[in-house]
């Protein structure tokens, strides 16, 4: 045998020896975004973008799960208290690892991912959208590290099982993943098969999201705990109304559904901000199961639950939370299935399947108190349940008395707006007589050419004109305030006004054109594309990563005095005539009203209240906080930037038509919430109307001071809306904000 041949057998020999990773250095994964993510070497160091991963990541790294683990965000130990205490015990190395920022919220620090140097990001398919608008896979692909998405909440049924073998793949036990994936359709076998033969009917099932943590009333959509209720043989009602797989409902469509099982999910929050009245479940909660139960009888007196069927029948229960992001679900499944189906399931014990996984699978002991019922297994007698019903019914009457209050509220308002635009129709120095005014709207031909000009060609506009104007910037400053969580909010916040009141004043001073456009449309049209200019480069600055809501009205302040410096030259460099107009304007003034003018805001009006329509639920959760909103499933900074582009452009285009009006956007708003809250159904009709309302008394007023003079409206509305304005920040029931 020669030297060569000798070498090759020697190699060969060698090699099989050597263990396989040795070989098999480089691998691909394919995670659930379907992304091909390629490895040169077998992953080190591992980041994981959301600290309940752990939960997936313990079963297939079971001797240490933070072997591997270079940083967390800290979300576990926020949400679960009891589970991070349970793995830090153990491991005491989890405790000592940084924490990192979350991606939704613009917290996560690219130079710390950089600093810790890791091979992969693992982050829940829910932040690709923020990943992608940051560029964060670009960024990092530039320094070696991969990005990684898997998911055990969004899509359970089509990701859990690929997320296990990612999983599996990256921290080099495939055999384990397969090991887990497998016992969890065993488990959820024992659940639907039984099901599928018995076929037994679906009681209503609603799951309150985050009972205690969230306002009345989250729940979930048809996946995550909604997918798992129909697994387990119900009949989840969010799925009626939901989209995604979280959000909300009003208490009144919770009473008209009657659920027959209320299940609320809960966990030790204690370590969240301004959490209280939860229901503490999950690991090592049975030692306060007492506790637990009061807190989840007092979350019923809420009139969305009282004299439910739920409770009447004491079918009232709470699950752990986190079972709705973890690859757990198969236990959750076998609990519901009790609940639902007692009798079919009465063999069934999911406290010792959860405990025979954790023996099989984690590091951790098995520690009992995942679920509780609020009635200790004992169901109330007919006496109570007859107690329960006649209370509910009274909380359902408060609730539809409140409702019909607030609509007669609006139906009033309604009413008020009317008369006030007969009143402006009828008021002015050619002093004609109602029923000369009536007859020019009814029959203009029964009338003198004078009176039907002024009525349908001088009046008309003006107060049409003040009805949509007034509409358009109170509603604009409703959303704002919402979605900038500031009382003092206003489409003039963010300097749009000012920008709108230079580009007029471009035009009338210099005459120079943004758009080649007729000489007739150069100051509106100046002013929009100012307007407009402004609106999109407080959008794009806002999209920058960590741009918080105080910066955007910081932002806008700073465009308010740039405008307005900017003015303050043309103003100087002006001449007589052209100061006289450039300060007119700025004053506003309804005059100006054409027909066109007003079908052109009218149509951006009637654009902008579907799109905030269709947000109605994702603002009203906003306005609860941006993080209960995020808990909700909302993407606060996509809804925040859609709507805040909206407003913008709805403010832009009225004042680049009458000029600058201040205090409607800011007073009007709040005039709706003092009187009908918050909820949007009401809040936005409230705001169009009292906005419309506002101005349109204000153009009365403005032909009354002088006769035959028109007053600015602009002085008009600061001179109302100022004084109060002050004694709504004074008065006790501005604290309601």
């Amino acid at each position: 045998m020669n030297f060569v041949k000798i070498l090759a057998v020697s190699a060969a020999a060698i090699a099989s020896l050597m263990p396989l990773s040795a070989w098999a250095q480089s691998f691909t994964v394919k995670d659930v975004a379907g992304r091909e993510v390629t490895f040169d070497k077998p992953v080190e160091r591992v980041i994981l973008g959301e600290g309940r991963m752990l939960y997936a990541v313990a079963p297939i790294e079971k001797e240490d799960p933070f072997a591997k683990i270079v940083g967390w965000r800290n979300d576990l130990w926020t949400t679960d208290k009891d589970g991070f205490n349970a793995y830090v015990e153990k491991f005491p190395k989890g405790k000592d690892l940084p924490f990192l920022g979350n991606l939704t919220d613009g917290t996560l620090q690219t130079e710390t991912v950089i600093k810790l140097h890791p091979d992969v990001l693992l982050l829940p398919i829910g932040n690709k959208t923020a990943a992608d608008e940051v560029k964060l896979e670009d960024m990092l692909n530039g320094i070696g590290v991969k990005i990684v998405y898997i998911d055990f909440r969004e899509h359970i049924l089509a990701n859990t099982e690929p997320s296990l073998k990612i999983l599996g793949q990256i921290f080099g036990h495939e055999d384990r993943a397969e090991a887990v994936a497998s016992f969890w359709k065993e488990q959820m076998a024992r659940v639907t098969d039984k099901l599928k033969a018995a076929n037994p009917p679906k009681p209503n099932v609603f799951m309150y999201r985050a009972a205690g943590l969230v306002e009345c009333c989250g729940t979930f959509g048809p996946d995550n705990f909604g997918l798992m209720v129909d697994w387990a043989g119900g009949h989840n009602l969010g799925s009626d109304f939901l989209p995604g797989y979280t959000g909300s409902i009003n208490a009144e469509q919770v009473v008209a559904s009657n659920p027959d099982v209320i299940v609320v999910t809960g966990s030790n929050w204690s370590q969240t901000k301004n959490a209280k009245d939860y229901v503490n479940v999950g690991p090592n909660a049975a030692a306060t199961f007492d506790d637990s139960r009061k807190a989840l009888n007092m979350l019923m007196e809420n009139p969305a639950f009282t004299g439910s069927r739920a409770v009447a029948g004491g079918n009232v229960h709470a699950i752990w939370h986190q079972f709705y992001t973890s690859p757990y679900q198969f236990v959750a499944v076998q609990q519901l299935a009790k609940w639902f189906h007692p009798n079919l399931f009465a063999d069934l014990d999911p406290d010792a399947t959860f405990k025979e996984f954790h023996e099989k699978f984690l590091p951790v002991a098995y520690q009992p108190g995942y679920w509780v019922d609020a009635k200790a297994g004992q169901y109330p007698d007919m006496a109570e349940i007859a107690a329960i019903s006649i209370e509910a019914e009274a909380g359902r009457d408060r609730y539809r008395a409140l409702a019909r209050r607030k609509l007669l509220i609006l139906a009033a308002m309604t009413a008020a707006l009317c008369l006030s635009f007969a009143v402006d129709l009828a008021w002015g120095p050619a002093r004609y007589s109602l029923s000369e005014v009536v007859a020019a709207l009814l029959d203009p031909s029964s009338v003198s050419d004078q009176v039907r000009a002024v009525v349908w060609g001088i009046r008309m506009p003006v107060a049409v004109m003040a009805i949509v104007v007034g509409a358009s910037l109170s509603v604009a400053g409703a959303q704002m305030q919402t979605i900038l969580a500031n009382p003092l909010a206003s489409p003039f916040t963010l300097g749009i006004s000012a920008a709108a009141s230079f580009g007029a004043a471009l035009a009338i001073v210099t005459s120079v054109p943004l758009l080649p456009v007729a000489a007739g449309l150069l100051v509106p049209v100046n002013a929009f594309i100012m307007a407009l200019i402004a609106t999109l480069f407080i959008h794009f600055i806002s999209q920058a990563r960590g741009v918080s809501v105080q910066t955007v009205v910081l932002l806008g302040i700073a465009l308010v005095f740039t405008f307005n410096a900017a003015l303050a030259f043309l103003q100087y460099l002006a001449s007589e005539q052209a100061l006289s107009a450039v300060v007119f304007w700025t004053m506003g003034s309804l005059t100006k009203a054409t027909w066109p003018k007003i079908w052109v805001t009218l149509a951006v009006l009637l654009a902008a209240l579907p799109l905030f329509a269709r947000n109605a639920w994702a603002l009203t959760a906003i306005r609860l906080g941006e993080d209960k909103a995020a808990s909700f499933g909302v993407n606060v900074r996509r809804i925040r930037l859609e709507t805040m582009l909206i407003v913008s452009l709805l403010a832009a285009v009225p004042v680049s038509f009458v000029g600058t009006i201040g205090f409607v956007g800011l007073v009007g708003p709040h005039i709706a919430r003092m009187i009908l809250g918050e909820d949007q159904r009401f809040f936005l009709p409230g705001s169009i109307l009292s906005g419309a309302l506002l101005l349109s008394l204000t153009s009365i007023v403005s032909k009354s001071i002088i006769p035959g003079v028109v007053f600015p409206i602009g002085i008009i509305t600061a001179l109302v809306g100022v004084p109060f304005f002050f004694s709504l920040i004074l008065s006790n029931r501005s604290r309601s904000w």
